[in-house]
This record gives structure tokens, C-alpha cells and sequence, in this order.
């Protein structure tokens, strides 16, 4: 005997509908429409930081102290002339015939040099260093970010003084005479030596093709109680601190030794 399920449909099963069976389809139409309209969802995430927490650069004109402060401190803050307070405990200063800090030189020379080069000028044939301040000069403000085209670096003074004589006020470090200007943290001050000084006495003749010759620069870290606090390169044997006196108009008091010409002065933010 046929089913009655065949006998009513012909020859079809019969399909029982459930409320099941009507909420799964609904459910499926409703998925099958929404993957129709609308794109499917991603989560955006924000790339992961690669250096930890996020630092503000300083100023260029306090990256230009706080590197030479450093170094100063490196090398056991030499102050010749003028005991600093009592440290506890107190390193005794280096100088630059102590091996790692004859290497230190070295790296002032490699900052500007290729490393063939400054092995070659590091020392006279004798082994004896040769000077070395204006590399110093120069190691710090290329440590501080001061770009080649506003300082060149170099092993005399004079180039990177002239430079900044002849340069134009936007150029990033300018050359102010020092017999009308008042140094500020930052600034180099610059004074012509030996035979130098007895020719080249003015601000002026800094524009002169003949001003070439031997000069000193210090990088001024602070001013305060009527003195210029500066620190140089190859000043007693080391990097030391010195205390430079000002007049009562604020200006550098000129001396035999130190005939103060030119303050550099950068202008970089």
C-alpha cells in the first residue's frame, strides 16, 4: 500500500514545516543579505610605537650645552683656575695622554672625518696630538644637529669663523662682534692668538681674505654673577670649564691672552 504521504502529494513527499525550521531560514536570508550590502568589518589598529615613550627634542641651542656638558663631565670636570665644589667622591680630571681619552679625541676627529683621515691627524709624526679645540668645536655642534651648510666643520677655528662672518642672518650660525654683544648659553666665543692677534684686532677684519690665522673658540654654557662660564677642547691638556669675566655693560673683558673678537651664535631652532 502507498504512504499516505505519496498518496496526497503526487509522488512527493510531504515537507513538515516547524517554527524551527522558519527561524533558521529567516536567520540565513538575513546573513546572506547583509554579507550582499555591506562589506565585511575589520579592526583597525594604530602601528605600535618602535622607541618606547615618546620624547620632545630640546632646542638646538640646548642640545649645543647640554653636549658639552657631557663631555666636561666625561672627563672629570677639569676647571683650571677655579676649584669646583667638593664632590664625594671626587674623580680626578683626565687628560688627553690617558688612553681612553686619547680615544675620545680620536672620536672628534671621526665626526668629521673618515676614520683613514683622522688617524692620520690625530697625532705628528713625533706622537704628540695635534691641537684639537676647534675638532672639538666641531664634534659638539655636529653632535647637536647643526647641519655642514651652517657650520663647517674643521681643525682651525678660522674657517668656521669666517663662515659665519660672511654668512646672511637666516644662514644658522651668524658672527656678532663680541665688543657689542653679550654672550648667551650656546654661543661660541672666538679671540685670535700669537702672532694672529697682534694683526687682526677688529670684528671687521674678519671679512679680510689675511684674517686667516691661529684662533681660540669656547662654547658658553651659562652666564650668571657677572662671568661667562665656557667650556673648550684642549685647554689644560683636557675639556675644561672656565670663568670668563664680563664688563659692567655685559661684554667680554679683553685680555692678552684671550682678545675676545667674535661671539657665534646659532639661530637653528
Amino acid at each position: 500500500m502507498m504512504p499516505a504521504s505519496l498518496q496526497a502529494g503526487h509522488g512527493r513527499p510531504r515537507v513538515r514545516s516547524t517554527p524551527l525550521a522558519f527561524a533558521l531560514l529567516a536567520l540565513g536570508l538575513a546573513l546572506l543579505a547583509g554579507c550582499a550590502s555591506t562589506p565585511p568589518r575589520t579592526t583597525e589598529r594604530a602601528p605600535a610605537g618602535l622607541g618606547g615613550r615618546v620624547i620632545d627634542l630640546p632646542p638646538t641651542a640646548q642640545r649645543i650645552v647640554q653636549i658639552a656638558e657631557q663631555e666636561w663631565t666625561l672627563w672629570g670636570r677639569l676647571a683650571p683656575g677655579a676649584p669646583e665644589p667638593a664632590r664625594d667622591p671626587a674623580p680626578p680630571p683626565s687628560l688627553e695622554h690617558d688612553p681612553p681619552f686619547t680615544t675620545r679625541v680620536l672620536l672628534y676627529w671621526n665626526s668629521f672625518s673618515d676614520p683613514a683621515t683622522a688617524l692620520r691627524r690625530l697625532r705628528y709624526p713625533d706622537g704628540s696630538l695635534q691641537p684639537w679645540s676647534a675638532v672639538f668645536v666641531s664634534f659638539v655642534m655636529r653632535a647637536a644637529g647643526v647641519p655642514e651648510r651652517a657650520f663647517p666643520a674643521s681643525a682651525r677655528h678660522w674657517d668656521y669663523i669666517r663662515h659665519a662672518r660672511a654668512a646672511s642672518p637666516g644662514a644658522g650660525v651668524v658672527a656678532l662682534d663680541a665688543t657689542t654683544t653679550t654672550p648667551q648659553p650656546s654661543d661660541l666665543i672666538c679671540a685670535p692668538r700669537g702672532d694672529t692677534a697682534g694683526r687682526v684686532t677688529r670684528f671687521d677684519q674678519l671679512l679680510q681674505a689675511d684674517s686667516i690665522g691661529t684662533y681660540h673658540c669656547d662654547i658658553v654654557v651659562a652666564v650668571m654673577g657677572g662671568l661667562v662660564h665656557a667650556i673648550g677642547g684642549n685647554v689644560g691638556n683636557g675639556v675644561a670649564r672656565l670663568r670668563i669675566p664680563l664688563d659692567s655693560r655685559g661684554r667680554l673683558v679683553r685680555t692678552a691672552d684671550r682678545p675676545w673678537l667674535a661671539v657665534l651664535r646659532t639661530t637653528l631652532p
